[in-house]
C-alpha cells in the first residue's frame, strides 16, 4: 500500500475534485481515515454538489466514529440523490456504529422503498428486521423445541400418561 501525505493532498487542491477524490479513496483504502475525509473535504470545496463525496466522506467519518458529521453527510447525499441507494446504506450504517439499530432499519426500510431493486438495502432490512427474523426462522425452531420438550402441566409435573389397566381391556 502507497502513503498518500498530507502534502500530497494540499497539492492537488489547485486540480480538480477528481483526483482530490482518488487520493481520499487511496486513504482510505490504507485506513488513514482522517486524511482521507480531508482530501474528500477539498474535493467537496471544488465540486459542493457532487453526492458520490459526501458518500465517501460519510464512510470515513463513520470509521472515525464521527457519526453526527456523518449523518450530515449521508442526509446530504440522500437530498443530492434521493434514487441513488448509497446514501440511505451510508446513514444505515452510521446508526448502525451508533448502536441506533431501529433508526437505522428505518432508514434501509425508507431507501427500499424508493429503490426497491437493492440487494444490499434489501440484505440489510432482513438482517436487522426481528420480524422477518421471526417469520422466516423462530416458527421452525419453537415447533422443533416444543416437540423435544415435554409439556408440563400445573405444579411443574409432566402431562399425565394413559396406562392400561392389569385384567382391564
Amino acid at each position: 500500500a502507497h502513503r498518500v501525505s498530507l502534502h500530497h493532498i494540499m497539492a492537488a487542491t489547485s486540480g480538480d475534485a477528481q483526483s482530490l477524490k482518488d487520493s481520499g479513496n487511496a486513504l482510505f483504502k490504507a485506513k488513514e481515515y482522517l486524511k482521507a475525509a480531508a482530501a474528500y473535504t477539498q474535493a467537496l470545496k471544488l465540486d459542493p454538489e457532487n453526492a458520490v463525496l459526501y458518500s465517501n466522506r460519510c464512510a470515513a467519518l463513520t470509521k472515525l466514529n464521527k457519526i453526527n458529521k456523518a449523518l450530515e453527510d449521508a442526509d446530504r447525499v440522500i437530498s443530492l440523490k434521493p434514487d441513488w441507494e448509497k446514501g440511505y446504506w451510508r446513514k444505515g450504517e452510521a446508526l448502525e456504529e451508533a448502536k441506533r439499530v431501529p433508526e437505522a432499519l428505518k432508514v434501509y426500510q425508507a431507501g427500499l422503498k424508493l429503490v426497491p431493486g437493492s440487494k444490499e438495502l434489501s440484505s440489510k432490512v432482513r438482517q436487522l428486521d426481528p420480524t422477518l427474523g421471526a417469520k422466516q426462522q423462530q416458527p421452525t425452531q419453537e415447533q422443533q423445541q416444543q416437540q423435544q420438550k415435554p409439556l408440563r402441566t400445573g405444579r411443574g409435573l409432566p402431562e399425565p400418561r394413559k396406562f392400561k389397566t392389569v385384567g382391564g381391556k
